[in-house]
């Protein structure tokens, strides 16, 4: 199963080229994202937007982010600064929600590339 993360959720509601392939990735599958990314769309839309959006969210899979997803952020956090390497911190939320429940982000972005045991697949 797939987790979308708010680039390609985005891509979806925007019924561009790049959300078609998504859309073609996940087939019949619902469409899936966490808590974290239902924040970044809302906080992000425009009111024109409101609308599509709603559509979107009413048909999903929302997982949550919990405790669990928390203590494995704070894991992915240490390992990144051990390496040396940056993710955003929503970024690590949304990462820890799909390893918690072993999901394959979908994303237009390769930062996501940089967290270990991270099954992602990037939209180009």
């Amino acid at each position: 199963m797939y987790l979308l993360d708010s680039t390609a959720l985005i891509e979806i509601i925007k019924a561009s080229s790049k959300g078609q392939k998504v859309k073609e990735i996940i087939g019949e599958l619902p469409i899936t994202f966490s808590s974290i990314t239902s924040f970044e769309i809302l906080a992000g839309s425009r009111t024109t937007e409101k609308e599509k959006i709603s559509n979107v969210m009413q048909s999903a899979h929302i997982f949550p982010f919990d405790h669990e997803a928390g203590i494995i952020s704070a894991a992915i956090s240490r390992q990144l600064k051990e390496t040396g390497k940056t993710v955003q911190p929503l970024d690590i939320f949304i990462a820890a929600v799909a390893l918690k429940n072993d999901l394959t982000i979908i994303t237009l972005d390769s930062d996501f590339e940089r967290i270990p045991n991270l099954k992602t697949i990037v939209i180009k």
